[in-house]
């Protein structure tokens, strides 16, 4: 991770993780994406978790090769509109 970013923030090349709980009764999928719109198609460097159903969990490891700004969002209908997306940051 890059000290002093004001972001969430990794190093071109660190290996990421990306991991999400199903805490709902809905079915949600997430994915990293290059524009907040993407969906669980566009995924970068593999990096999506299949639906979760209620009570379990998943997780992927991901290295960015390109740096950049990236979101991790809900691919699941209007999900990210309603706050489940974040941003993050890759330098190099």
């Amino acid at each position: 991770m890059t000290e002093g970013c004001l972001h969430r923030c990794l190093d071109l090349g660190d290996r990421g993780p990306l991991s999400a709980a199903r805490l709902g009764s809905t079915r949600h999928n997430f994915a990293i994406v290059a524009e907040f719109e993407g969906g669980y198609a566009d995924a970068l460097w593999e990096a999506r978790i299949p639906g979760l159903d209620v009570g379990e969990t998943g997780a992927v490891t991901f290295t960015p090769d390109t740096a950049g700004t990236y979101f991790y969002v809900c691919t699941v209908a209007a999900h990210r509109f309603q706050g489940m997306a974040g941003e993050f940051v890759v330098e190099g």
